[in-house]
């Protein structure tokens, strides 16, 4: 008998190095059996519960073939530490997969939103915001539909869920407040272009014919008024459906619609001394021109 114990001492590194080798083929069997689900389209915690209930099965049927005499040797460390490499697996692979998840939606956005707006701030006027948040709107809303479709196969919580799609929005705001900010970098030449439209050509976009009889004083006027209305579109980001009162508030403190009397008597504090609209959001990065 104890001669026995004695060879199954001696046979016991042997023993381990066989328990090595069997939690080596298993887990890689695991990595394999997962990628394959996923690239089938199975969801990832289903395929991740489905490969790892086979790979730690297959590893209990390879460790029921070795027996050694007089030796009651198990494998529940080795089973437990497979089962923790398998575990240290996911963790990598699922941080991988959502990373490059959330770099392609993020990709997505950017093409949709960033050269598409820009013809709305070369033809700058009261739709431009309008047709913006549409745009925003649309792109984000078809990005979120797509993407919490595919990470519904992830089972995360509630909480990691949501912080996922909150960065998809921020980054389509940043995208917007980003190309708007590079678009200002036009606005002298938009308000020169806007101005001298105006002032060049009648009612009816003919080119004006002078005759001498022309009010330059309120052409000069509705010219400026026009130039306003380019910059008032470049005066903040209005990513929400809110009502503003900005070019209300540049009319009166540039085109200077106060008389001498009114300006003396008036308590308001001067409108552009800030670098925020009281009507914008906080979070649509409130003033472009600064």
């Amino acid at each position: 008998m104890a001669g026995g114990a004695d060879r199954a001492r001696l046979v016991h590194p042997s023993f381990r190095a066989v328990l090595k080798h069997l939690c080596s083929k298993s887990l890689k069997k695991f990595s394999i059996a997962l990628e394959q689900s996923l690239i089938a389209g199975r969801g990832f915690a289903s395929s991740v519960r489905n490969c790892t209930q086979y790979s730690l099965l297959q590893f209990d049927q390879d460790f029921s073939g070795l027996k050694v005499k007089h030796a009651d040797w198990d494998a529940s460390r080795s089973r437990e530490k497979l089962r923790l490499n398998i575990e240290a697996h996911v963790t990598s692979i699922r941080s991988t997969k959502l990373s490059e998840l959330i770099a392609y939606y993020k990709k997505q956005l950017t093409e949709e939103l960033a050269q598409p707006i820009e013809p709305f701030f070369d033809n700058a006027d009261q739709s431009t915001w309008v047709s913006i948040r549409k745009l925003y709107n649309r792109s984000i809303e078809k990005a979120l539909s797509e993407f919490t479709n595919i990470l519904s196969g992830y089972e995360l919580d509630s909480t990691d869920s949501d912080n996922l799609k909150m960065d998809l929005k921020h980054h389509a705001r940043d995208v917007v407040k980003n190309k708007s900010r590079e678009e200002t970098g036009k606005i002298l030449t938009r308000l020169k272009d806007r101005f001298l439209d105006v002032f060049d050509r009648d009612n009816d976009s003919f080119p004006r014919v002078w005759t001498g009889k022309e009010d330059i004083k309120k052409i000069t006027k509705d010219s400026r008024i026009a130039a306003l209305k380019v910059l008032s579109v470049f005066a903040g980001i209005r990513l929400d459906e809110k009502v503003d009162q900005i070019e209300s508030i540049l009319n009166s403190a540039l085109i200077d619609t106060l008389t001498p009397k009114e300006k003396q008597n008036t308590t308001l504090r001067d409108p552009l001394s800030s670098n925020i609209w009281e009507e914008v959001c906080s979070l649509n990065y409130k003033f472009i021109v600064c």
